[in-house]
């Protein structure tokens, strides 16, 4: 199977962590709005589930997949047009946004080590964007970024999300502690 490179950001402007609205769609929301992922705390990307990972990349189709009908993203209750993929593109695309192993991803349910693919049709995908955990601030530091996560109301601290800024602009996802 040939896909996209996967999708990320090309550089990460400080202008992008000062509006808490746009650092929840960018940053908080892919992951936190999924269910499983809001309610454990990961001091490193490597405690997160493999099967989380997996239904996160699915989610926000970091593979850049095709969809039907019409191509429709998977928020909008678009369906992907295949079934598997390849172990190396499913790696890849979660690596660009979670620096984890490859073995550790193997150890998902998804993966067929028969076929060296993740079968992707069994994975409940998360469709539109879930309301509750957003942004309240963000604040840089040399190459980190810790963001503030409150509950509907920004007077309700729920706990911070670290992320590294990689010297090409992009983020990573470093911790969650709640």
């Amino acid at each position: 199977m040939n896909t996209k490179t996967p999708k990320q950001k090309s550089s990460s402007p400080p202008h992008l962590f000062a509006d808490p609205k746009t650092v929840s769609e960018k940053c908080v929301s892919p992951i936190l709005n999924y269910g499983k992922m809001s309610t454990y705390n990961w001091e490193s990307p490597s405690q997160i589930s493999a099967d989380d990972l997996v239904n996160i990349c699915m989610s926000n189709n970091y593979l850049n997949l095709p969809t039907s009908p019409d191509n429709k993203s998977i928020q909008e209750y678009g369906e992907y047009l295949t079934n598997y993929v390849p172990a190396e593109d499913m790696e890849a695309a979660i690596q660009t946004y979670f620096p984890v192993t490859s073995e550790h991803l193997k150890t998902s349910r998804y993966y067929d080590s028969k076929t060296d693919t993740y079968q992707i049709a069994e994975i409940p995908l998360r469709h539109g964007r879930g309301k509750g955990i957003s942004a309240k601030s963000a604040a840089v530091s040399q190459n980190q970024v810790e963001i503030q996560l409150c509950v509907s109301n920004p007077s309700y601290d729920v706990g911070t999300l670290t992320m590294e800024l990689l010297p090409d602009g992009r983020l990573t996802y470093s911790s969650l502690i709640l």
